[in-house]
C-alpha cells in the first residue's frame, strides 16, 4: 500500500503512522494498545509516529478528532474490512511495514522502526549534529 491511493497522502515522507482498527467487540484491544504506545512519547516523537485510531465511524489522529478522512476510507484503503482488532504500521514511503491482530509491544514497534533503512540514516544524522 502506498499513499498516493491512502487517505494519509499527507504524511508521506514525515511520518510513519501507526494505525490502529477496533470495532465494538476489540475496544479493550484499543485500550491496552494506547496505553503501552502512549506511554512512552518520547519514543514515539523521536521515531515521528502518529497514531491513528479507527473505532466505528471515528478516526482520530494523535488523539485529536479527523472529520477529514473516514474511517470506511481507512479501512477501504487497508483492506481490513470486517477483521475487528488490526493494527499496520506505515513507512515513510507509504508501504505497510507491519500488519497484525494481535497487540504490539512497544519494544517490538520500535525495534522494527529501528532497524529500518530510513531510521538508521536518521539516527546517524542526528547523533553527528548533537554536541
Amino acid at each position: 500500500m502506498i499513499y498516493a491511493r491512502s487517505p494519509l497522502e499527507a504524511y508521506r515522507w514525515q511520518s510513519r503512522i501507526v494505525i490502529v482498527f477496533a470495532d465494538a467487540g476489540t475496544m479493550e484491544k484499543l485500550a491496552q494498545q494506547h496505553r503501552t504506545l502512549a506511554s512512552d512519547l518520547g519514543g514515539l516523537k523521536d521515531r515521528d509516529l502518529l497514531i491513528v485510531t479507527v473505532q466505528e465511524d471515528l478516526v482520530n489522529i494523535d488523539g485529536i478528532a479527523s472529520h477529514s478522512i473516514g474511517a470506511d476510507r481507512l479501512r477501504d484503503a487497508f483492506d481490513v474490512r470486517g477483521q475487528g482488532y488490526s493494527i499496520l504500521l506505515i513507512g515513510k514511503d507509504g508501504g505497510v511495514k507491519m500488519r497484525s491482530k494481535e497487540l504490539v509491544a512497544k519494544k517490538d514497534l520500535f525495534a522494527l522502526i529501528d532497524g529500518m533503512p530510513m531510521r538508521q540514516r536518521e539516527m546517524r544524522t542526528r547523533s553527528r549534529s548533537e554536541p
